[in-house]
């Protein structure tokens, strides 16, 4: 009889929608366009948020700071809501980012300083073709990053970037 309920609760937990496991935090420091650290509301404990489904130029490349300023802008020091969907290699939580009912995520893709992470896309497919969508009209507007006329994939600056290092 335990098993069964162990087995229960384990897929009752795989099931939950993500936004029944989220929290809230304050925004303690933006790291990039695409990464924030948040101290849980609950816990008191500071979490580093990878933002879903998006990319961002890094630091160093063009408009990686201007992305970093636009978030900023946008969520530092506030109250958010965290919809925590995963844990990446480098031990941050993954997921959406909200501040008063708006997704920021998206925000930044609709902005023009981040790319919809295709490796990653957003799901379900609904959200994704939001982002696509959001992209697509940053570029036609030429807002953001897109004001280059080809700008590079931050996936592709660091693929570059740890070539380089090999070659060494």
């Amino acid at each position: 009889m335990k098993n069964k309920l162990a087995i229960i609760l384990v897929f009752i937990f795989l099931l939950t929608p993500s936004i029944l496991l989220a929290w809230t935090g304050k925004v303690v420091s933006v790291v990039d366009g695409d990464t924030a650290k948040v101290v849980r509301s609950d816990t008191h404990k500071q979490i580093k948020i990878r933002f879903a489904g998006i990319d961002s130029p890094e630091k160093k490349m063009p408009y990686g700071q201007a992305a970093k300023r636009y978030v900023a802008s946008l969520i530092a020091g506030k109250i958010v809501k965290i919809e925590p969907l995963t844990t990446d290699r480098y031990g941050r939580t993954v997921g959406y980012i909200w501040l008063d009912g708006k997704e920021i995520n998206l925000d930044i893709v609709k902005a023009g300083y981040a790319w919809v992470y295709r490796k990653y896309i957003p799901k379900p497919k609904s959200r994704g073709e939001r982002y696509l969508e959001a992209e697509a009209s940053a570029r036609r507007r030429r807002a953001g990053l897109w004001q280059d006329s080809n700008p590079t994939p931050p996936w592709e600056w660091r693929k570059a970037k740890r070539m380089k290092r090999k070659r060494r």
